[in-house]
């Protein structure tokens, strides 16, 4: 039986329109209380002192909001408390386009992360102002190239479609330039108006209308297709990879198989039964 381990870091640099995480602005946070409060988590979560994540997946929020020395205790200090995982283990994180730093992602490649997924949504330099985006269709293309030239051979990009105003062709160029950046994993989702998020704040005030829902269906049904002639096997909802590039973190929980989860806002599966951090309060 596989086992995985999720974390969540709530901090982000720009909070984006439409989030409905759990997460906080970072300026003025307690960050480094908040990374001990994980490993206090850990330890107390963990049964007989040890937990080998075999998929173990870092998100949020913004992981690389981050510094390069706050992620690198993130890792130690849950190893000092028995959590583990090995070479053999598909770590994962979250990453934006901007502001990744070649010291972040030397210590994410010491810490045995072998995947990262980014978070594109769109090439749109328009959409991606519209959505409360920080970066550039440019930043992108640049941290793919410099994250392979770091030896990371596991790289997923997420995208959103059915975005406000967002038109097919806007779409179609979007997946297209994704695809011409050979990523080995692609996550699509439609985007869906939450309560408490700017969207849904303009949608109230009449100052957004969201794209009609045939067009929505059009735009997924023409996706599929785009990807599996670009040879990207669908074998999620809204997942597509390379041949052998499946997000094993995503299939673990298809699979209902358990796994340890630590933070505020997580969600873990643990002995048959679900449990949750929203409004606990961690001793930071």
């Amino acid at each position: 039986m596989k086992q995985g381990l999720y974390v969540h870091i709530p901090f982000c640099k720009q909070i984006c329109h439409y989030c409905d995480f759990n997460k906080v602005l970072l300026e003025g946070q307690p960050v480094d209380a908040y990374i001990r409060a994980l490993s206090t988590e850990g330890k107390w979560r963990v049964e007989n002192g040890r937990y080998h994540a075999d998929t173990f997946y870092v998100g949020g929020g913004t992981p690389t909001a981050l510094n390069s020395e706050q992620l690198q205790q993130l890792f130690l200090g849950l190893k000092k408390v028995g959590v583990y995982w090995d070479e053999m283990s598909e770590v994962t994180v979250e990453v934006n386009p901007d502001g990744v730093t070649d010291e972040q992602l030397r210590v994410l490649k010491e810490a045995g992360v072998n995947r990262l997924s980014i978070g594109v949504q769109t090439f749109d330099a328009e959409l991606l102002q519209q959505i409360g985006r920080t970066h550039g269709a440019e930043d992108v293309e640049r941290l793919i190239h410099r994250v392979r030239d770091q030896g990371f051979n596991n790289v997923s990009i997420d995208l959103m479609y059915a975005l406000p105003a967002q038109t097919d062709e806007q779409w179609k160029a979007t997946v297209e330039k994704a695809i011409s950046l050979d990523p080995d994993h692609i996550s699509a989702y439609g985007l869906k108006i939450e309560p408490k998020t700017q969207f849904h704040n303009w949608k109230k005030a009449g100052k957004l209308t969201p794209v009609d829902e045939d067009e929505e269906a059009d735009m997924y049904e023409w996706l599929i297709q785009r990807l599996a002639d670009a040879g990207f096997l669908q074998y999620e909802i809204s997942n597509f990879s390379k041949p052998n590039k499946e997000s094993l973190h995503n299939l673990l929980y298809w699979e209902n198989e358990p796994y340890l989860a630590l933070g505020a806002g997580s969600h873990g599966y643990m002995d048959g039964s679900r449990y949750s951090n929203i409004g606990r309060s961690l001793t930071i």
